[in-house]
């Protein structure tokens, strides 16, 4: 999801405005995201809160690629948030070991909670903006404290999306207001969720089964794809290998603790995302915005078509619902008035059994009569983002 944030400011670069950027973007140019945090350290004013807070979900995202990087373990064709952002080879890397996952997402759960414990802080009354050249923000992948150009965030996101590194990316001046600390801290949500549900998963195990299986076997006889190192890349044998230890961490039973915190983060995401467009609502400025209002226009050059706010919360309204399990998840053998109830499926947890899933065994305990939700929000929303809706729900989460 993260890398579809980073995609627009390479889809869509408007001309830099004539904002004054706050005095904590020459500390973020030039000496990267610890540098402009050590800066604003004890500071309790709403501006260097609401920084202390972005610069906190942007450290967690640093950590975790320099985690990777440190392991030689690049993972960008995995697709999954977090791991999916590409990392410089690194020609001296660690050794990889199969806890490593876990502790990138066990990682990133706490910066997201250092991010929410700074922008908890700022008054609900507080009127405040700061300006940032977003294209400025890079990330210390190698942890040399130096910018490198495939480093800056226009790059990152080029990257991401298999496209040729962009090194001359327009400046993006955008001025974050009160409205956006509770996008973020929704974001923040999202994030500690999918970190709780690897958690609920952990790898660990099917990682060090599939890694001592593949050593065991090498020692028998050259592998005859020669595709080199794990997590390093490679074809074939690669993707059976990631391809098991993703189908044996979900076939185990998971932890109910983290799938209910999960649960609980998800939750507050919706309930994050309706303070949001309530305070955006009341917004009377056009200030290089970040989300705009029906009355306003993305600093970033985005097209937002002006009912976007309450299509969105229609689509989050859906989700909520069947959050707490008051509709239903259609299943192919359950007519009309039947279904899934993931509410339940949160708080006693099944393992993904495939064979199970499929033929309806596995599921029984969640099935049960009731209303059920269809996508009549979501297809309004999509045709409305002339379906661009999968950008669009990563964008506003």
């Amino acid at each position: 999801m993260f890398r579809y944030i980073l995609a627009l400011i390479i889809l869509v670069s408007p001309t830099a405005r004539a904002e004054t950027q706050h005095p904590i973007s020459e500390a973020l140019a030039s000496g990267g995201i610890v540098a402009a945090l050590a800066e604003l350290e004890g500071k309790d004013d709403p501006d260097s809160l609401f920084l202390q807070g972005s610069l906190s979900f942007l450290r967690g995202i640093e950590i975790t690629m320099q985690m990777r990087w440190q392991h030689g373990a690049n993972m960008a064709g995995t697709d999954i948030p977090v791991l999916r952002l590409p990392v410089a080879p690194n020609p001296d890397a660690a050794p990889f070991y199969p806890g490593l996952i876990r502790d990138i997402f066990d990682t990133t759960a706490l910066e997201m909670e250092r991010a929410r414990g700074f922008l908890a802080q700022i008054p609900a009354d507080a009127d405040f903006g700061v300006t940032i050249n977003i294209t400025e923000i890079w990330f210390d992948v190698n942890a040399d404290g130096m910018p490198q150009a495939g480093e800056y965030m226009p790059n990152i996101a080029s990257a991401a999306l298999d496209q040729r590194m962009n090194e001359t990316a327009a400046p993006v001046l955008i001025r974050f207001d009160r409205a956006d600390a509770y996008w973020l801290s929704a974001y923040t949500h999202v994030l500690s969720g999918l970190s709780e549900m690897a958690a609920a998963f952990d790898p660990t195990a099917a990682i060090t089964q599939v890694i001592e299986a593949r050593d065991a076997m090498n020692t028998l006889g050259p592998n005859p794809y020669n595709i080199g190192a794990m997590m390093m890349g490679g074809d074939f044998d690669y993707w059976m290998d990631y391809f098991t230890m993703v189908y044996q961490s979900l076939r185990q039973p998971p932890d109910p603790v983290h799938t209910q915190a999960a649960h609980a983060h998800f939750l507050a995401m919706v309930a994050d995302n309706r303070a949001f467009w309530a305070a955006m609502a009341l917004e009377s400025d056009n200030e290089a915005e970040w989300i705009p209002n029906k009355n306003q226009v993305s600093g970033l050059g985005l097209p937002v078509p002006p009912e976007t706010g309450q299509a969105w919360l229609g689509v989050l309204a859906d989700f909520e619902a069947m959050l707490n399990g008051d509709k239903l998840i259609p299943y192919w053998r359950l007519g009309e008035g039947a279904g899934l109830n993931l509410h339940s499926m949160f708080m006693d947890p099944p393992a993904v059994d495939i064979v199970g899933w499929v033929q309806g065994f596995a599921l029984l305990p969640y099935m049960e009569r009731g209303a059920l939700i269809d996508d009549t929000s979501w297809a309004a929303f999509d045709r409305m983002v002339q379906g661009n809706g999968l950008m669009f729900a990563a964008f506003l989460n």
